[in-house]
């Protein structure tokens, strides 16, 4: 999937550069900022500032919500995921930008979770987000990663 989206990022950003080269403009680093909001609303635990960070239209499409969610069902998601893991922390990884505002990153996650007896578990996962920025704004963001993996650590730490 990764090669898939650097593939279709490549050819965008090889497109950009003939655009570029006749003088039309670009969208180049307004993506990257609401990247670096969107990262920083995270690490300041602030759900409303996430939410922020998409357009007042803007989709979040993720493995908990497949289907999409936008408005205050984002914050709403976000703060539901603060309640159940402590202390998170998300690292930028890559990010590649590509004209139109189009944005792919990746990123990783370490919080904290409770096992089912209540004990401390440390969590960490990887994920890559692809994203439409319009006017500095997520218009849409998919986030994709390995639900399954959360669960794996949460059991395997659990029962030590």
């Amino acid at each position: 999937m990764i090669a898939a989206i650097v593939t279709i990022v490549t050819t965008t950003l090889d497109h950009q550069e003939e655009a570029m080269s006749q003088g039309q403009t670009t969208t180049i680093g307004t993506a990257r900022t609401a990247v670096n909001d969107f990262i920083a609303a995270w690490n300041a635990h602030d759900p409303d500032a996430v939410r922020g960070v998409f357009a007042a239209d803007g989709t979040l499409y993720d493995p908990f919500t497949p289907d999409g969610i936008n408005g205050p069902a984002i914050a709403e998601s976000v703060r539901h995921a603060f309640e159940q893991f402590r202390d998170v922390t998300l690292v930028l990884g890559s990010v590649v930008e590509a004209d139109g505002g189009r944005v792919a990153f990746e990123w990783r996650l370490t919080a904290t979770a409770a096992s089912a007896e209540g004990r401390p578990v440390p969590v960490s996962l990887v994920g890559c987000d692809v994203a439409v920025v319009t006017n500095g704004r997520f218009a849409e963001l998919r986030s994709y990663f390995d639900r399954a993996r959360i669960m794996e650590q949460l059991s395997a730490r659990g029962a030590a």
